[in-house]
């Protein structure tokens, strides 16, 4: 059983609130005033997890299921899910760390964080802000484009791990100091309108 706890809050009249099977809606049913929810969700293990919001701020961790994630314009945490994550957000901070499955980021312009990550597959793609992102496993695919923010890869040392790595930016500066073959299996796209791109192996 899922259990939902929280409040509504509204400014003019109270707002529809309603439950159909899996799905909870709230809706403003006016042009005016507003309304919001701050709440906790709290499901069972395994459970996948879809979630909307207008523009308000998400914070998610120790979901074993997948998890898709929707802002309009908020921020938006992740940590701990098990599954895969994707992530969509008109123009707030994408957060992620200690993510193990496929991950899919999007931002219409916020910056974009994660640290602690063991993804083998990870895009993320951000209208302009920064991306950093540090893994402690090698990745098999990464491709991360910004359009126009400092793009930044850290990766795990290894003695046998080399990559494939395709950049392009608008004019910032590249520096990629891990080993590359063109004929590796780790695939690395990068691409910024014009900020700095920085791939390098932890120290």
């Amino acid at each position: 059983m899922a259990r939902l706890s929280g409040k509504v809050q509204y400014s003019l009249f109270r707002p529809g609130f309603s439950v159909s099977g899996n799905n909870i809606h709230l809706d403003c049913r006016i042009p005016t005033g507003n309304c919001g929810l701050n709440a906790e969700l709290s499901v069972p293990p395994g459970t996948a997890v879809d979630l909307t919001s207008d523009g308000g701020n998400m914070q998610v961790g120790g979901i074993q299921g997948d998890t898709t994630l929707d802002s309009g314009g908020g921020d938006v945490s992740v940590s701990g899910v098990g599954g895969a994550v994707n992530v969509s957000s008109g123009g707030g901070n994408l957060t992620a760390g200690d993510l193990g499955g496929v991950l899919d980021f999007s931002t219409g312009g916020g910056d974009v964080g994660g640290n602690g990550l063991f993804s083998p597959h990870v895009t993320l793609d951000t209208g302009g802000g920064n991306v950093t992102v540090v893994f402690t496993s090698v990745p098999t695919f990464i491709d991360v484009s910004s359009g126009g923010g400092d793009i930044t890869i850290v990766l795990p040392h290894s003695q046998t791990a080399s990559y494939d790595i395709r950049s392009q930016n608008g004019g910032g500066d590249y520096s990629a100091a891990v080993p590359t073959n063109t004929a590796s299996h780790n695939k690395i796209t990068v691409d910024s309108g014009g900020g700095n791109i920085s791939i390098a192996e932890a120290s």
